[in-house]
C-alpha cells in the first residue's frame, strides 16, 4: 500500500500467508486503508520506511467501520509499534531510537 487512499467497500480478509504493506512517508503522506466493512486479520504487516522519526508521530493506517477480528501474526516495524487499542482503527506511533 503506497502513500495515499485505498478503499475496500466492503470486508477486508487478510489470510495467514497475506502480507499488508504501508509506506510512511510523513505524518501527512502514508498508506492508508479505509474499510466500509469489517477487517479479518491475520499473516503480516510490514512498514515501509521511517517516517518523520518524532515522539509524537501517529499513523492511522487502517479504519474499519464493522469492527475487526484477529491481529497480524507477525510484524517487521522499524522505530514504531502498532497500537490497537480503538476498535475501529490502528494507528503506528513512534517508540524512539
Amino acid at each position: 500500500l503506497g502513500t495515499g487512499l485505498a478503499h475496500v467497500t466492503g470486508d477486508y480478509i487478510q489470510s495467514d500467508t497475506g502480507t499488508l504493506s504501508v509506506v510512511l512517508g510523513s505524518t501527512t503522506n502514508f498508506g492508508r486503508l479505509e474499510i466500509e466493512g469489517s477487517a479479518t486479520l491475520s499473516g503480516h504487516f510490514r512498514q515501509v520506511t521511517g517516517g518523520s522519526n518524532t515522539p509524537t508521530d501517529r499513523y492511522q493506517f487502517m479504519t474499519f467501520a464493522g469492527g475487526r477480528t484477529g491481529f497480524f501474526t507477525t510484524q517487521d516495524l522499524i522505530l514504531y509499534a502498532i497500537d490497537e487499542t480503538d476498535p475501529n482503527d490502528l494507528e503506528l506511533f513512534f517508540v524512539g531510537l
